[in-house]
This record gives structure tokens, C-alpha cells and sequence, in this order.
């Protein structure tokens, strides 16, 4: 695995961990994670990242997860390198001219995909779409 950082790394050689702040970039295998803020946990074999906020309060160097072609945006990322299981929150993926997006996801490492809360639509707004189809359990 490396890891690279814009601002600072910091390590807690006792639990393991290393913390990355501003423009992290980690690279394992086929996959390539951006991020504002991104915590390595050794021990469990599990990478966080999540957005940072700007002077303004903009959430900007939001997560973006790359695999193979795959390429997801996220507002909070957690994966485990080891099952190669993952749980996203509030997705933007665009294939070709389709965007489905949901507000949890979960995969089993087996190409299977749990979805909780989303939505489909053809519209490049990531934040405020225009129109979507929205699907999920009623509550």
C-alpha cells in the first residue's frame, strides 16, 4: 500500500494507524482513493475517508474511489482491503449517461450490493439533481 498526503501524516505507531489530512492519495492493488481526510487502521484492515471543509464551509476533496473502471464519489467511505468489503454513504457513480446514487451502500467482496435509500438519474447535478427516480422501502 502507499500513501501520500498534502498537508500532513500522522502515525500512532501503539494503535496502528496512520492519518492522512488534505489530498490523500492511497493506491492498493487496482484501487486508487482521493480524499480530504483518510485514517488507515492496520490491525482491522480498514480504510476511512470522509470530506474536509473549506474556510467557507464547503465540503470540498470529497472521497473518490477508484477499482479497476469503477469510479464512486462519496461523502463517507469506510473499506476493508482484506474482505474487500465496502460501506459508502451518500454515492455519486456516473456510468455513460446513467447515475444511480443512494444514500447507503454495502458489498460483500462477492460483486453482491446492498443499497438502502437511493435514486437514478440522468442529470450531471451531483447535489440537487434536477429530477430522479427514487427508490427504497416506505417508511
Amino acid at each position: 500500500m502507499e500513501y501520500t498526503a498534502k498537508d500532513s501524516l500522522r502515525f500512532d505507531i501503539k494503535d496502528q494507524k496512520v492519518y492522512l489530512f488534505r489530498e490523500a492519495d492511497i493506491k492498493y492493488e487496482n484501487i486508487d482513493l482521493k480524499s480530504g481526510y483518510v485514517e488507515i487502521d492496520f490491525p482491522k484492515k480498514l480504510v476511512n475517508a470522509t470530506f474536509i471543509r473549506d474556510s467557507a464551509g464547503k465540503e470540498i476533496q470529497v472521497p473518490e474511489f477508484t477499482q479497476g473502471s469503477q469510479k464512486f464519489k462519496s461523502k463517507v467511505m469506510s473499506y476493508n482491503y482484506d474482505t474487500k468489503r465496502g460501506y459508502i454513504q451518500n454515492v455519486f457513480h456516473k456510468a455513460g449517461r446513467r447515475i444511480p446514487a443512494w444514500n447507503d451502500r454495502q458489498e460483500d467482496g462477492e460483486r453482491l450490493i446492498y443499497l438502502k435509500d437511493g435514486w437514478y438519474t440522468t442529470c450531471d447535478l451531483e447535489d440537487n439533481p434536477h429530477y430522479e427516480f427514487k427508490f427504497g422501502r416506505p417508511r
